[in-house]
C-alpha cells in the first residue's frame, strides 16, 4: 500500500465506522430522551432569555459571540489518523507525505468549521434582539467564521510540524486573541481594525511556513 492516497482512504473509512458506531451508541435509548430533554430545556431558557434582554445594550452580545465561538476556531487539532508503526513504514515516502497531508486538512477543516458554524448559528437570534446588529454584519461575521477556521487549521497543523509540537498553548493562545478579535471588530463594524488583525493573522502563518 504505498499510494498515499489509498492510505487514507482506507483510514478515513475505518475511521468514519468508528465514529458512526458511536454515535449510534449515544443516540440510542435513554440517551437520546435525556438529549432531546436537555435540548428542549435549553430552547426555551434561550427563547426567554431573548425575549427578556431584547435591545438591552448592557448584554455584550457581541463579546460573548467572539470568545465562544472564537474557542472552537481556535482549537484546530490536525486528524491525521496516523498510527505509531507509520513512523518506520511511512519514512521510505517523506517526500511524498504533502499528498496524504492535504487529505488531512480537508478532512480536519470540514469535521471541525461545522462546529465552529453551528455554534455561531445558535448566536444568531442573541446578535439579532439583543444586539441588534443587522442581518448583513451578522452574514459576514459567519463568512469570517469559516474563513478562519481554515486559517487555524493550516497553522496550527504547520506549527505542530515547524515546531514539533512545543509550546503549542502559546501559539493556540495568540490565535485565540486574535480570532476573538477578528470576530468582535467585524460584529462591531470596526472594519479597519479587522483588516490589521487578519494582517497579523496572516503573516503569523506565513512565518510559521517559511521555517
Amino acid at each position: 500500500m504505498r499510494n498515499l492516497d489509498e492510505l487514507w482512504r482506507k483510514r478515513s473509512t475505518y475511521n468514519r465506522q468508528e465514529v458512526q458506531k458511536y454515535m449510534r451508541f449515544v443516540f440510542t435509548g435513554h440517551m437520546a430522551l435525556v438529549i432531546v430533554f436537555l435540548l428542549g430545556a435549553g430552547i426555551f431558557q434561550y427563547s426567554h432569555f431573548l425575549d427578556t434582554y431584547h435591545g438591552d445594550d448592557a448584554i455584550p452580545a457581541t463579546l460573548i459571540t467572539a470568545l465562544v465561538v472564537a474557542l472552537f476556531m481556535t482549537l484546530s487539532r490536525p486528524t491525521t489518523l496516523i498510527k505509531k508503526p507509520d513512523e518506520v513504514y511511512l519514512l521510505p515516502l517523506e517526500t511524498k507525505l504533502m499528498t496524504y497531508f492535504k487529505h488531512v486538512l480537508i478532512s480536519t477543516y470540514t469535521s471541525q468549521v461545522v462546529v465552529s458554524g453551528l455554534l455561531f448559528i445558535i448566536m444568531w437570534p442573541m446578535l439579532r434582539q439583543v444586539a441588534l446588529l443587522p442581518i448583513s454584519t451578522i452574514v459576514i461575521g459567519l463568512a469570517s467564521v469559516f474563513v478562519l477556521k481554515w486559517l487555524n487549521v493550516q497553522q496550527e497543523f504547520t506549527y505542530r510540524w515547524v515546531m514539533i509540537g512545543r509550546r503549542l498553548w502559546l501559539n493556540r493562545f495568540i490565535r485565540y486573541v486574535l480570532n476573538g478579535g477578528i470576530l468582535y471588530t467585524l460584529l462591531e463594524q470596526m472594519w479597519l481594525v479587522a483588516i490589521i488583525l487578519i494582517i497579523i493573522f496572516v503573516f503569523i502563518l506565513c512565518i510559521i511556513k517559511s521555517n
